[in-house]
């Protein structure tokens, strides 16, 4: 188990994960988080660890640099793009130019 281990690899006084999996509405939280260390920079990469290990586990990643649009946006406003961030996760990305 990812906290299990993190809690050994960075001696953490608690850890607790909650990490939702399949389809998650754009704005629902996927992921809760919350750890407790003796000084605040274990707990600091601790939580990146944990992110990071929940990434390579269930094969999430997003590039922000690799997005890439159908069309270009040529206008001012708020715009939606569709991501495919995995074969069941799918999200809505709104944008402000």
């Amino acid at each position: 188990m990812i906290a299990d281990a993190a809690a050994i690899k960075f001696e953490l006084k608690r850890v607790m994960l909650q990490h939702r999996i399949g389809f998650v509405k754009a704005g629902e939280p996927s992921l809760f988080l919350r750890v407790s260390a003796q000084r605040r920079g274990a707990a600091f990469d601790a939580s990146e660890w944990i992110v990071d290990e929940l990434k390579h586990q269930f094969d999430i990643s997003l590039d922000k640099r690799k997005i890439h649009l159908e069309h270009p946006i040529k206008t001012l406003g708020e715009h939606e793009i569709d991501l495919h961030l995995h074969s069941e996760v799918k999200s809505t990305l709104k944008v402000r130019v």
